[in-house]
Order: C-alpha cells, then sequence, then structure tokens
C-alpha cells in the first residue's frame, strides 16, 4: 500500500511538472494547520494537517490534489465491565478546484474538494490494540477562504464544510458511485491556515 502511494504520488509530481513546461502553468505546494468539528458517530476531532499540490492555470484558476490527517478521539466506555477506548483518524484524499475572484494582493476564493476520505477506528484496552476497523467513503467538500500574495508566497485561510456519505449494505470500500448513500452524510466543519508556495504573483 505504502508503495503504491508512492508511486501515485511521484506519477502526479511528474504530470504536474510535464504540465507546466507545456502550459506555462504555475505548479504550486501548499501545507496546513486544520481545526475541526464533527458530526461523525460522537467522535472529538482532533487538529490535523494537510497537504496540496496545485496547477495555476491562470492567477484566478488552479486544480489539484490534497492529503488531510485529522485524528479522532471518543470517550471512553464501558463493555462486559471492561473500560474500553476508542481513537482513530480520518484521512481525505482529494481533488481540488479553487476559483479566485481578484488577482491583487488580497485575494478571495470559493472551491470545491471531492474524493475518498479513509477513516480508522482502534479499540485499545489498557494501552494494547484489541481491534481495527478500516473503511472508506466518499466525501465532499465546498469551501470559500482568502489569501494574501507575498511575493510568491501565500498565506492562506479558509472555510470549508465536508460531506461523508456512507455505503449500502454496510460495505467497508466504495467500489463505484452506486454503492454511495446519499442520505443523511456525516458532517466536518473545518478551518484551514497555511501557506502556498509558488503562488502566482500580483504582477503575472
Amino acid at each position: 500500500m505504502k508503495t503504491q502511494s508512492l508511486f501515485y504520488g511521484l506519477f502526479l509530481s511528474l504530470f504536474f511538472l510535464s504540465l507546466s513546461q507545456r502550459s506555462h502553468a504555475q505548479v504550486a505546494f501548499s501545507i496546513h494547520g486544520t481545526g475541526v468539528t464533527s458530526t461523525l458517530d460522537d467522535a472529538k476531532v482532533k487538529p490535523g494537517v494537510g497537504i496540496a499540490a496545485k496547477m495555476y492555470f491562470s492567477p484566478r484558476v488552479a486544480l489539484g490534489v490534497s492529503a488531510k490527517y485529522l485524528g479522532l478521539a471518543y470517550d471512553e466506555h464501558q463493555s462486559l465491565g471492561v473500560n474500553l477506548r476508542n481513537k482513530g483518524s480520518i484521512v481525505p484524499l482529494t481533488g481540488m478546484f479553487e476559483y479566485y475572484l481578484t488577482d491583487g494582493f488580497i485575494r478571495p476564493y470559493l472551491g470545491v474538494e471531492a474524493g475518498a476520505y479513509l477513516r480508522t477506528v482502534k479499540v485499545d484496552f489498557q494501552g494494547e490494540q484489541v481491534a481495527k476497523q478500516k473503511d472508506t467513503r466518499f466525501g465532499a467538500a465546498p469551501k470559500a477562504g482568502v489569501a494574501l500574495s507575498f511575493g510568491g508566497i501565500g498565506v492562506f485561510a479558509e472555510g470549508s464544510y465536508h460531506l461523508l456519505f456512507g455505503n449500502k449494505n454496510g460495505r467497508t470500500t466504495i467500489g463505484s458511485t452506486t454503492n454511495i448513500n446519499w442520505q443523511n452524510p456525516n458532517r466536518l466543519w473545518a478551518v484551514n491556515v497555511g501557506l502556498t508556495f509558488g503562488f502566482p504573483r500580483t504582477n503575472e
């Protein structure tokens, strides 16, 4: 799995670089911190981190891919008189589109992200893992934010609203679009603050 992820990462990087050379578009990379509130199974979501690779086809239009890591924590509970603690993570792997309303120093923008949300939940007993469950869901997140341009570096803050759709028949993988349960999605409110390196300059 790690080898496959590395392969896809290298492939996407080479694709962006090749496309940039051919179209004179601009490649950029972002890193950010994330704060989240959730309705996901009564879980408490911890602060997380994220990275993204983007292609700016103009100062106002960007396409890219992103990955985030969000920790999950649950209240301790009892089962058969034994105290158990659940913890886990959500890893969204998404494509993204962003449209900037201006190309000056202050740039408000709108966007959307969509893709696979990988969730892992572990059950611990006295510090030892006794169970583990994984599932993959389809998710989408409209977002709005503002970026400040500082000579090729962008400082941004954005809010996003993630919708995580379940899988039909309790399956643990998406499989196809026909397996997505579009009703009663879980929701994540997120605020991201970070930096973009390779941000289009105001004079471009």
